[in-house]
């Protein structure tokens, strides 16, 4: 297996990983809320926070999984663009005439410039989706943790 071929499927199992986490935290927000308990509540409060908590895990997660396919498109063209000004310097360098219209300067500008401008937004967009994972995931944890225990004092009660 090559390393390209180890990195794809890491990559799948990770937004497998993401989209069952999505999943099962509307899930389990959803069987929460259908089957709370009418009366006899000892602090619904906490089972007010815990369905914010898991409410604010899956919208995150949706978020995310949304942003994840556009942070590969802007690597996808920023190396198409690097791609594009490697080719134009070897056909520069090249000893022998050209065949056809040899590029612009104006393009490979404009090039560099797409390659500047998509790797700025993707840095930013990269921060804030490695913050979110963070809010995904601890919120997730946060919300069943805060759910069994108010089943926990609940049934205790």
């Amino acid at each position: 297996m090559s390393n390209f071929e180890v990195w794809a499927h890491v990559q799948q199992q990770q937004m497998r990983f993401f989209y069952s986490l999505t999943a099962l935290s509307f899930t389990i927000l959803g069987l929460s809320v259908q089957f709370s308990p009418k009366y006899g509540n000892v602090c619904p409060y906490l089972l007010v926070i815990s369905w914010f908590v898991l409410l604010k895990s899956g919208l995150v997660g949706g978020w995310r999984l949304l942003m994840i396919p556009n942070l590969h498109r802007l690597d996808m063209e920023s190396q198409d663009s690097r791609k594009f000004i490697k080719d134009v310097e070897k056909a520069e360098s090249w000893p022998g005439p050209v065949i056809g219209t040899p590029p612009s300067r104006e393009s490979v500008q404009q090039a560099k410039d797409n390659i500047e401008k998509a790797d700025s937004y993707k840095e930013k967009q990269e921060k804030k989706v490695s913050w979110t994972y963070y809010i995904q995931v601890y919120g997730f944890v946060l919300g069943v943790f805060l759910n069994l225990i108010f089943v926990t004092v609940n049934y205790l009660d």
